[in-house]
């Protein structure tokens, strides 16, 4: 259970990661990724607040413990400095 919970957190850290650059994006109008992440400095905080494993599919007389296919729901709060 300890390496699951491992792996979802690094999945998690992935994920922030990726939402952090797509948010680069948007810094500017007309800035590229490259621009917007020569804009940024390194993370001043990060928190994940939620992590939720569930059943993907309502399914009857299956347990949510015994369903093969999850669902994870990661909510994360990354503050990050601009230059």
């Amino acid at each position: 259970m300890k390496v699951i919970a491992a792996l979802i957190l690094g999945i998690c850290a992935i994920i922030s990661a990726s939402f952090i650059s797509d948010g680069l994006t948007d810094l500017r109008t007309g800035d590229t990724l490259s621009e917007a992440q020569e804009k940024a400095n390194s993370s001043r905080n990060a928190i994940m607040a939620f992590l939720k494993l569930q059943a993907r599919d309502q399914a009857p007389g299956v347990s949510e413990q015994q369903h093969p296919v999850k669902t994870v729901r990661v909510v994360s709060t990354i503050q990050y400095y601009l230059r």
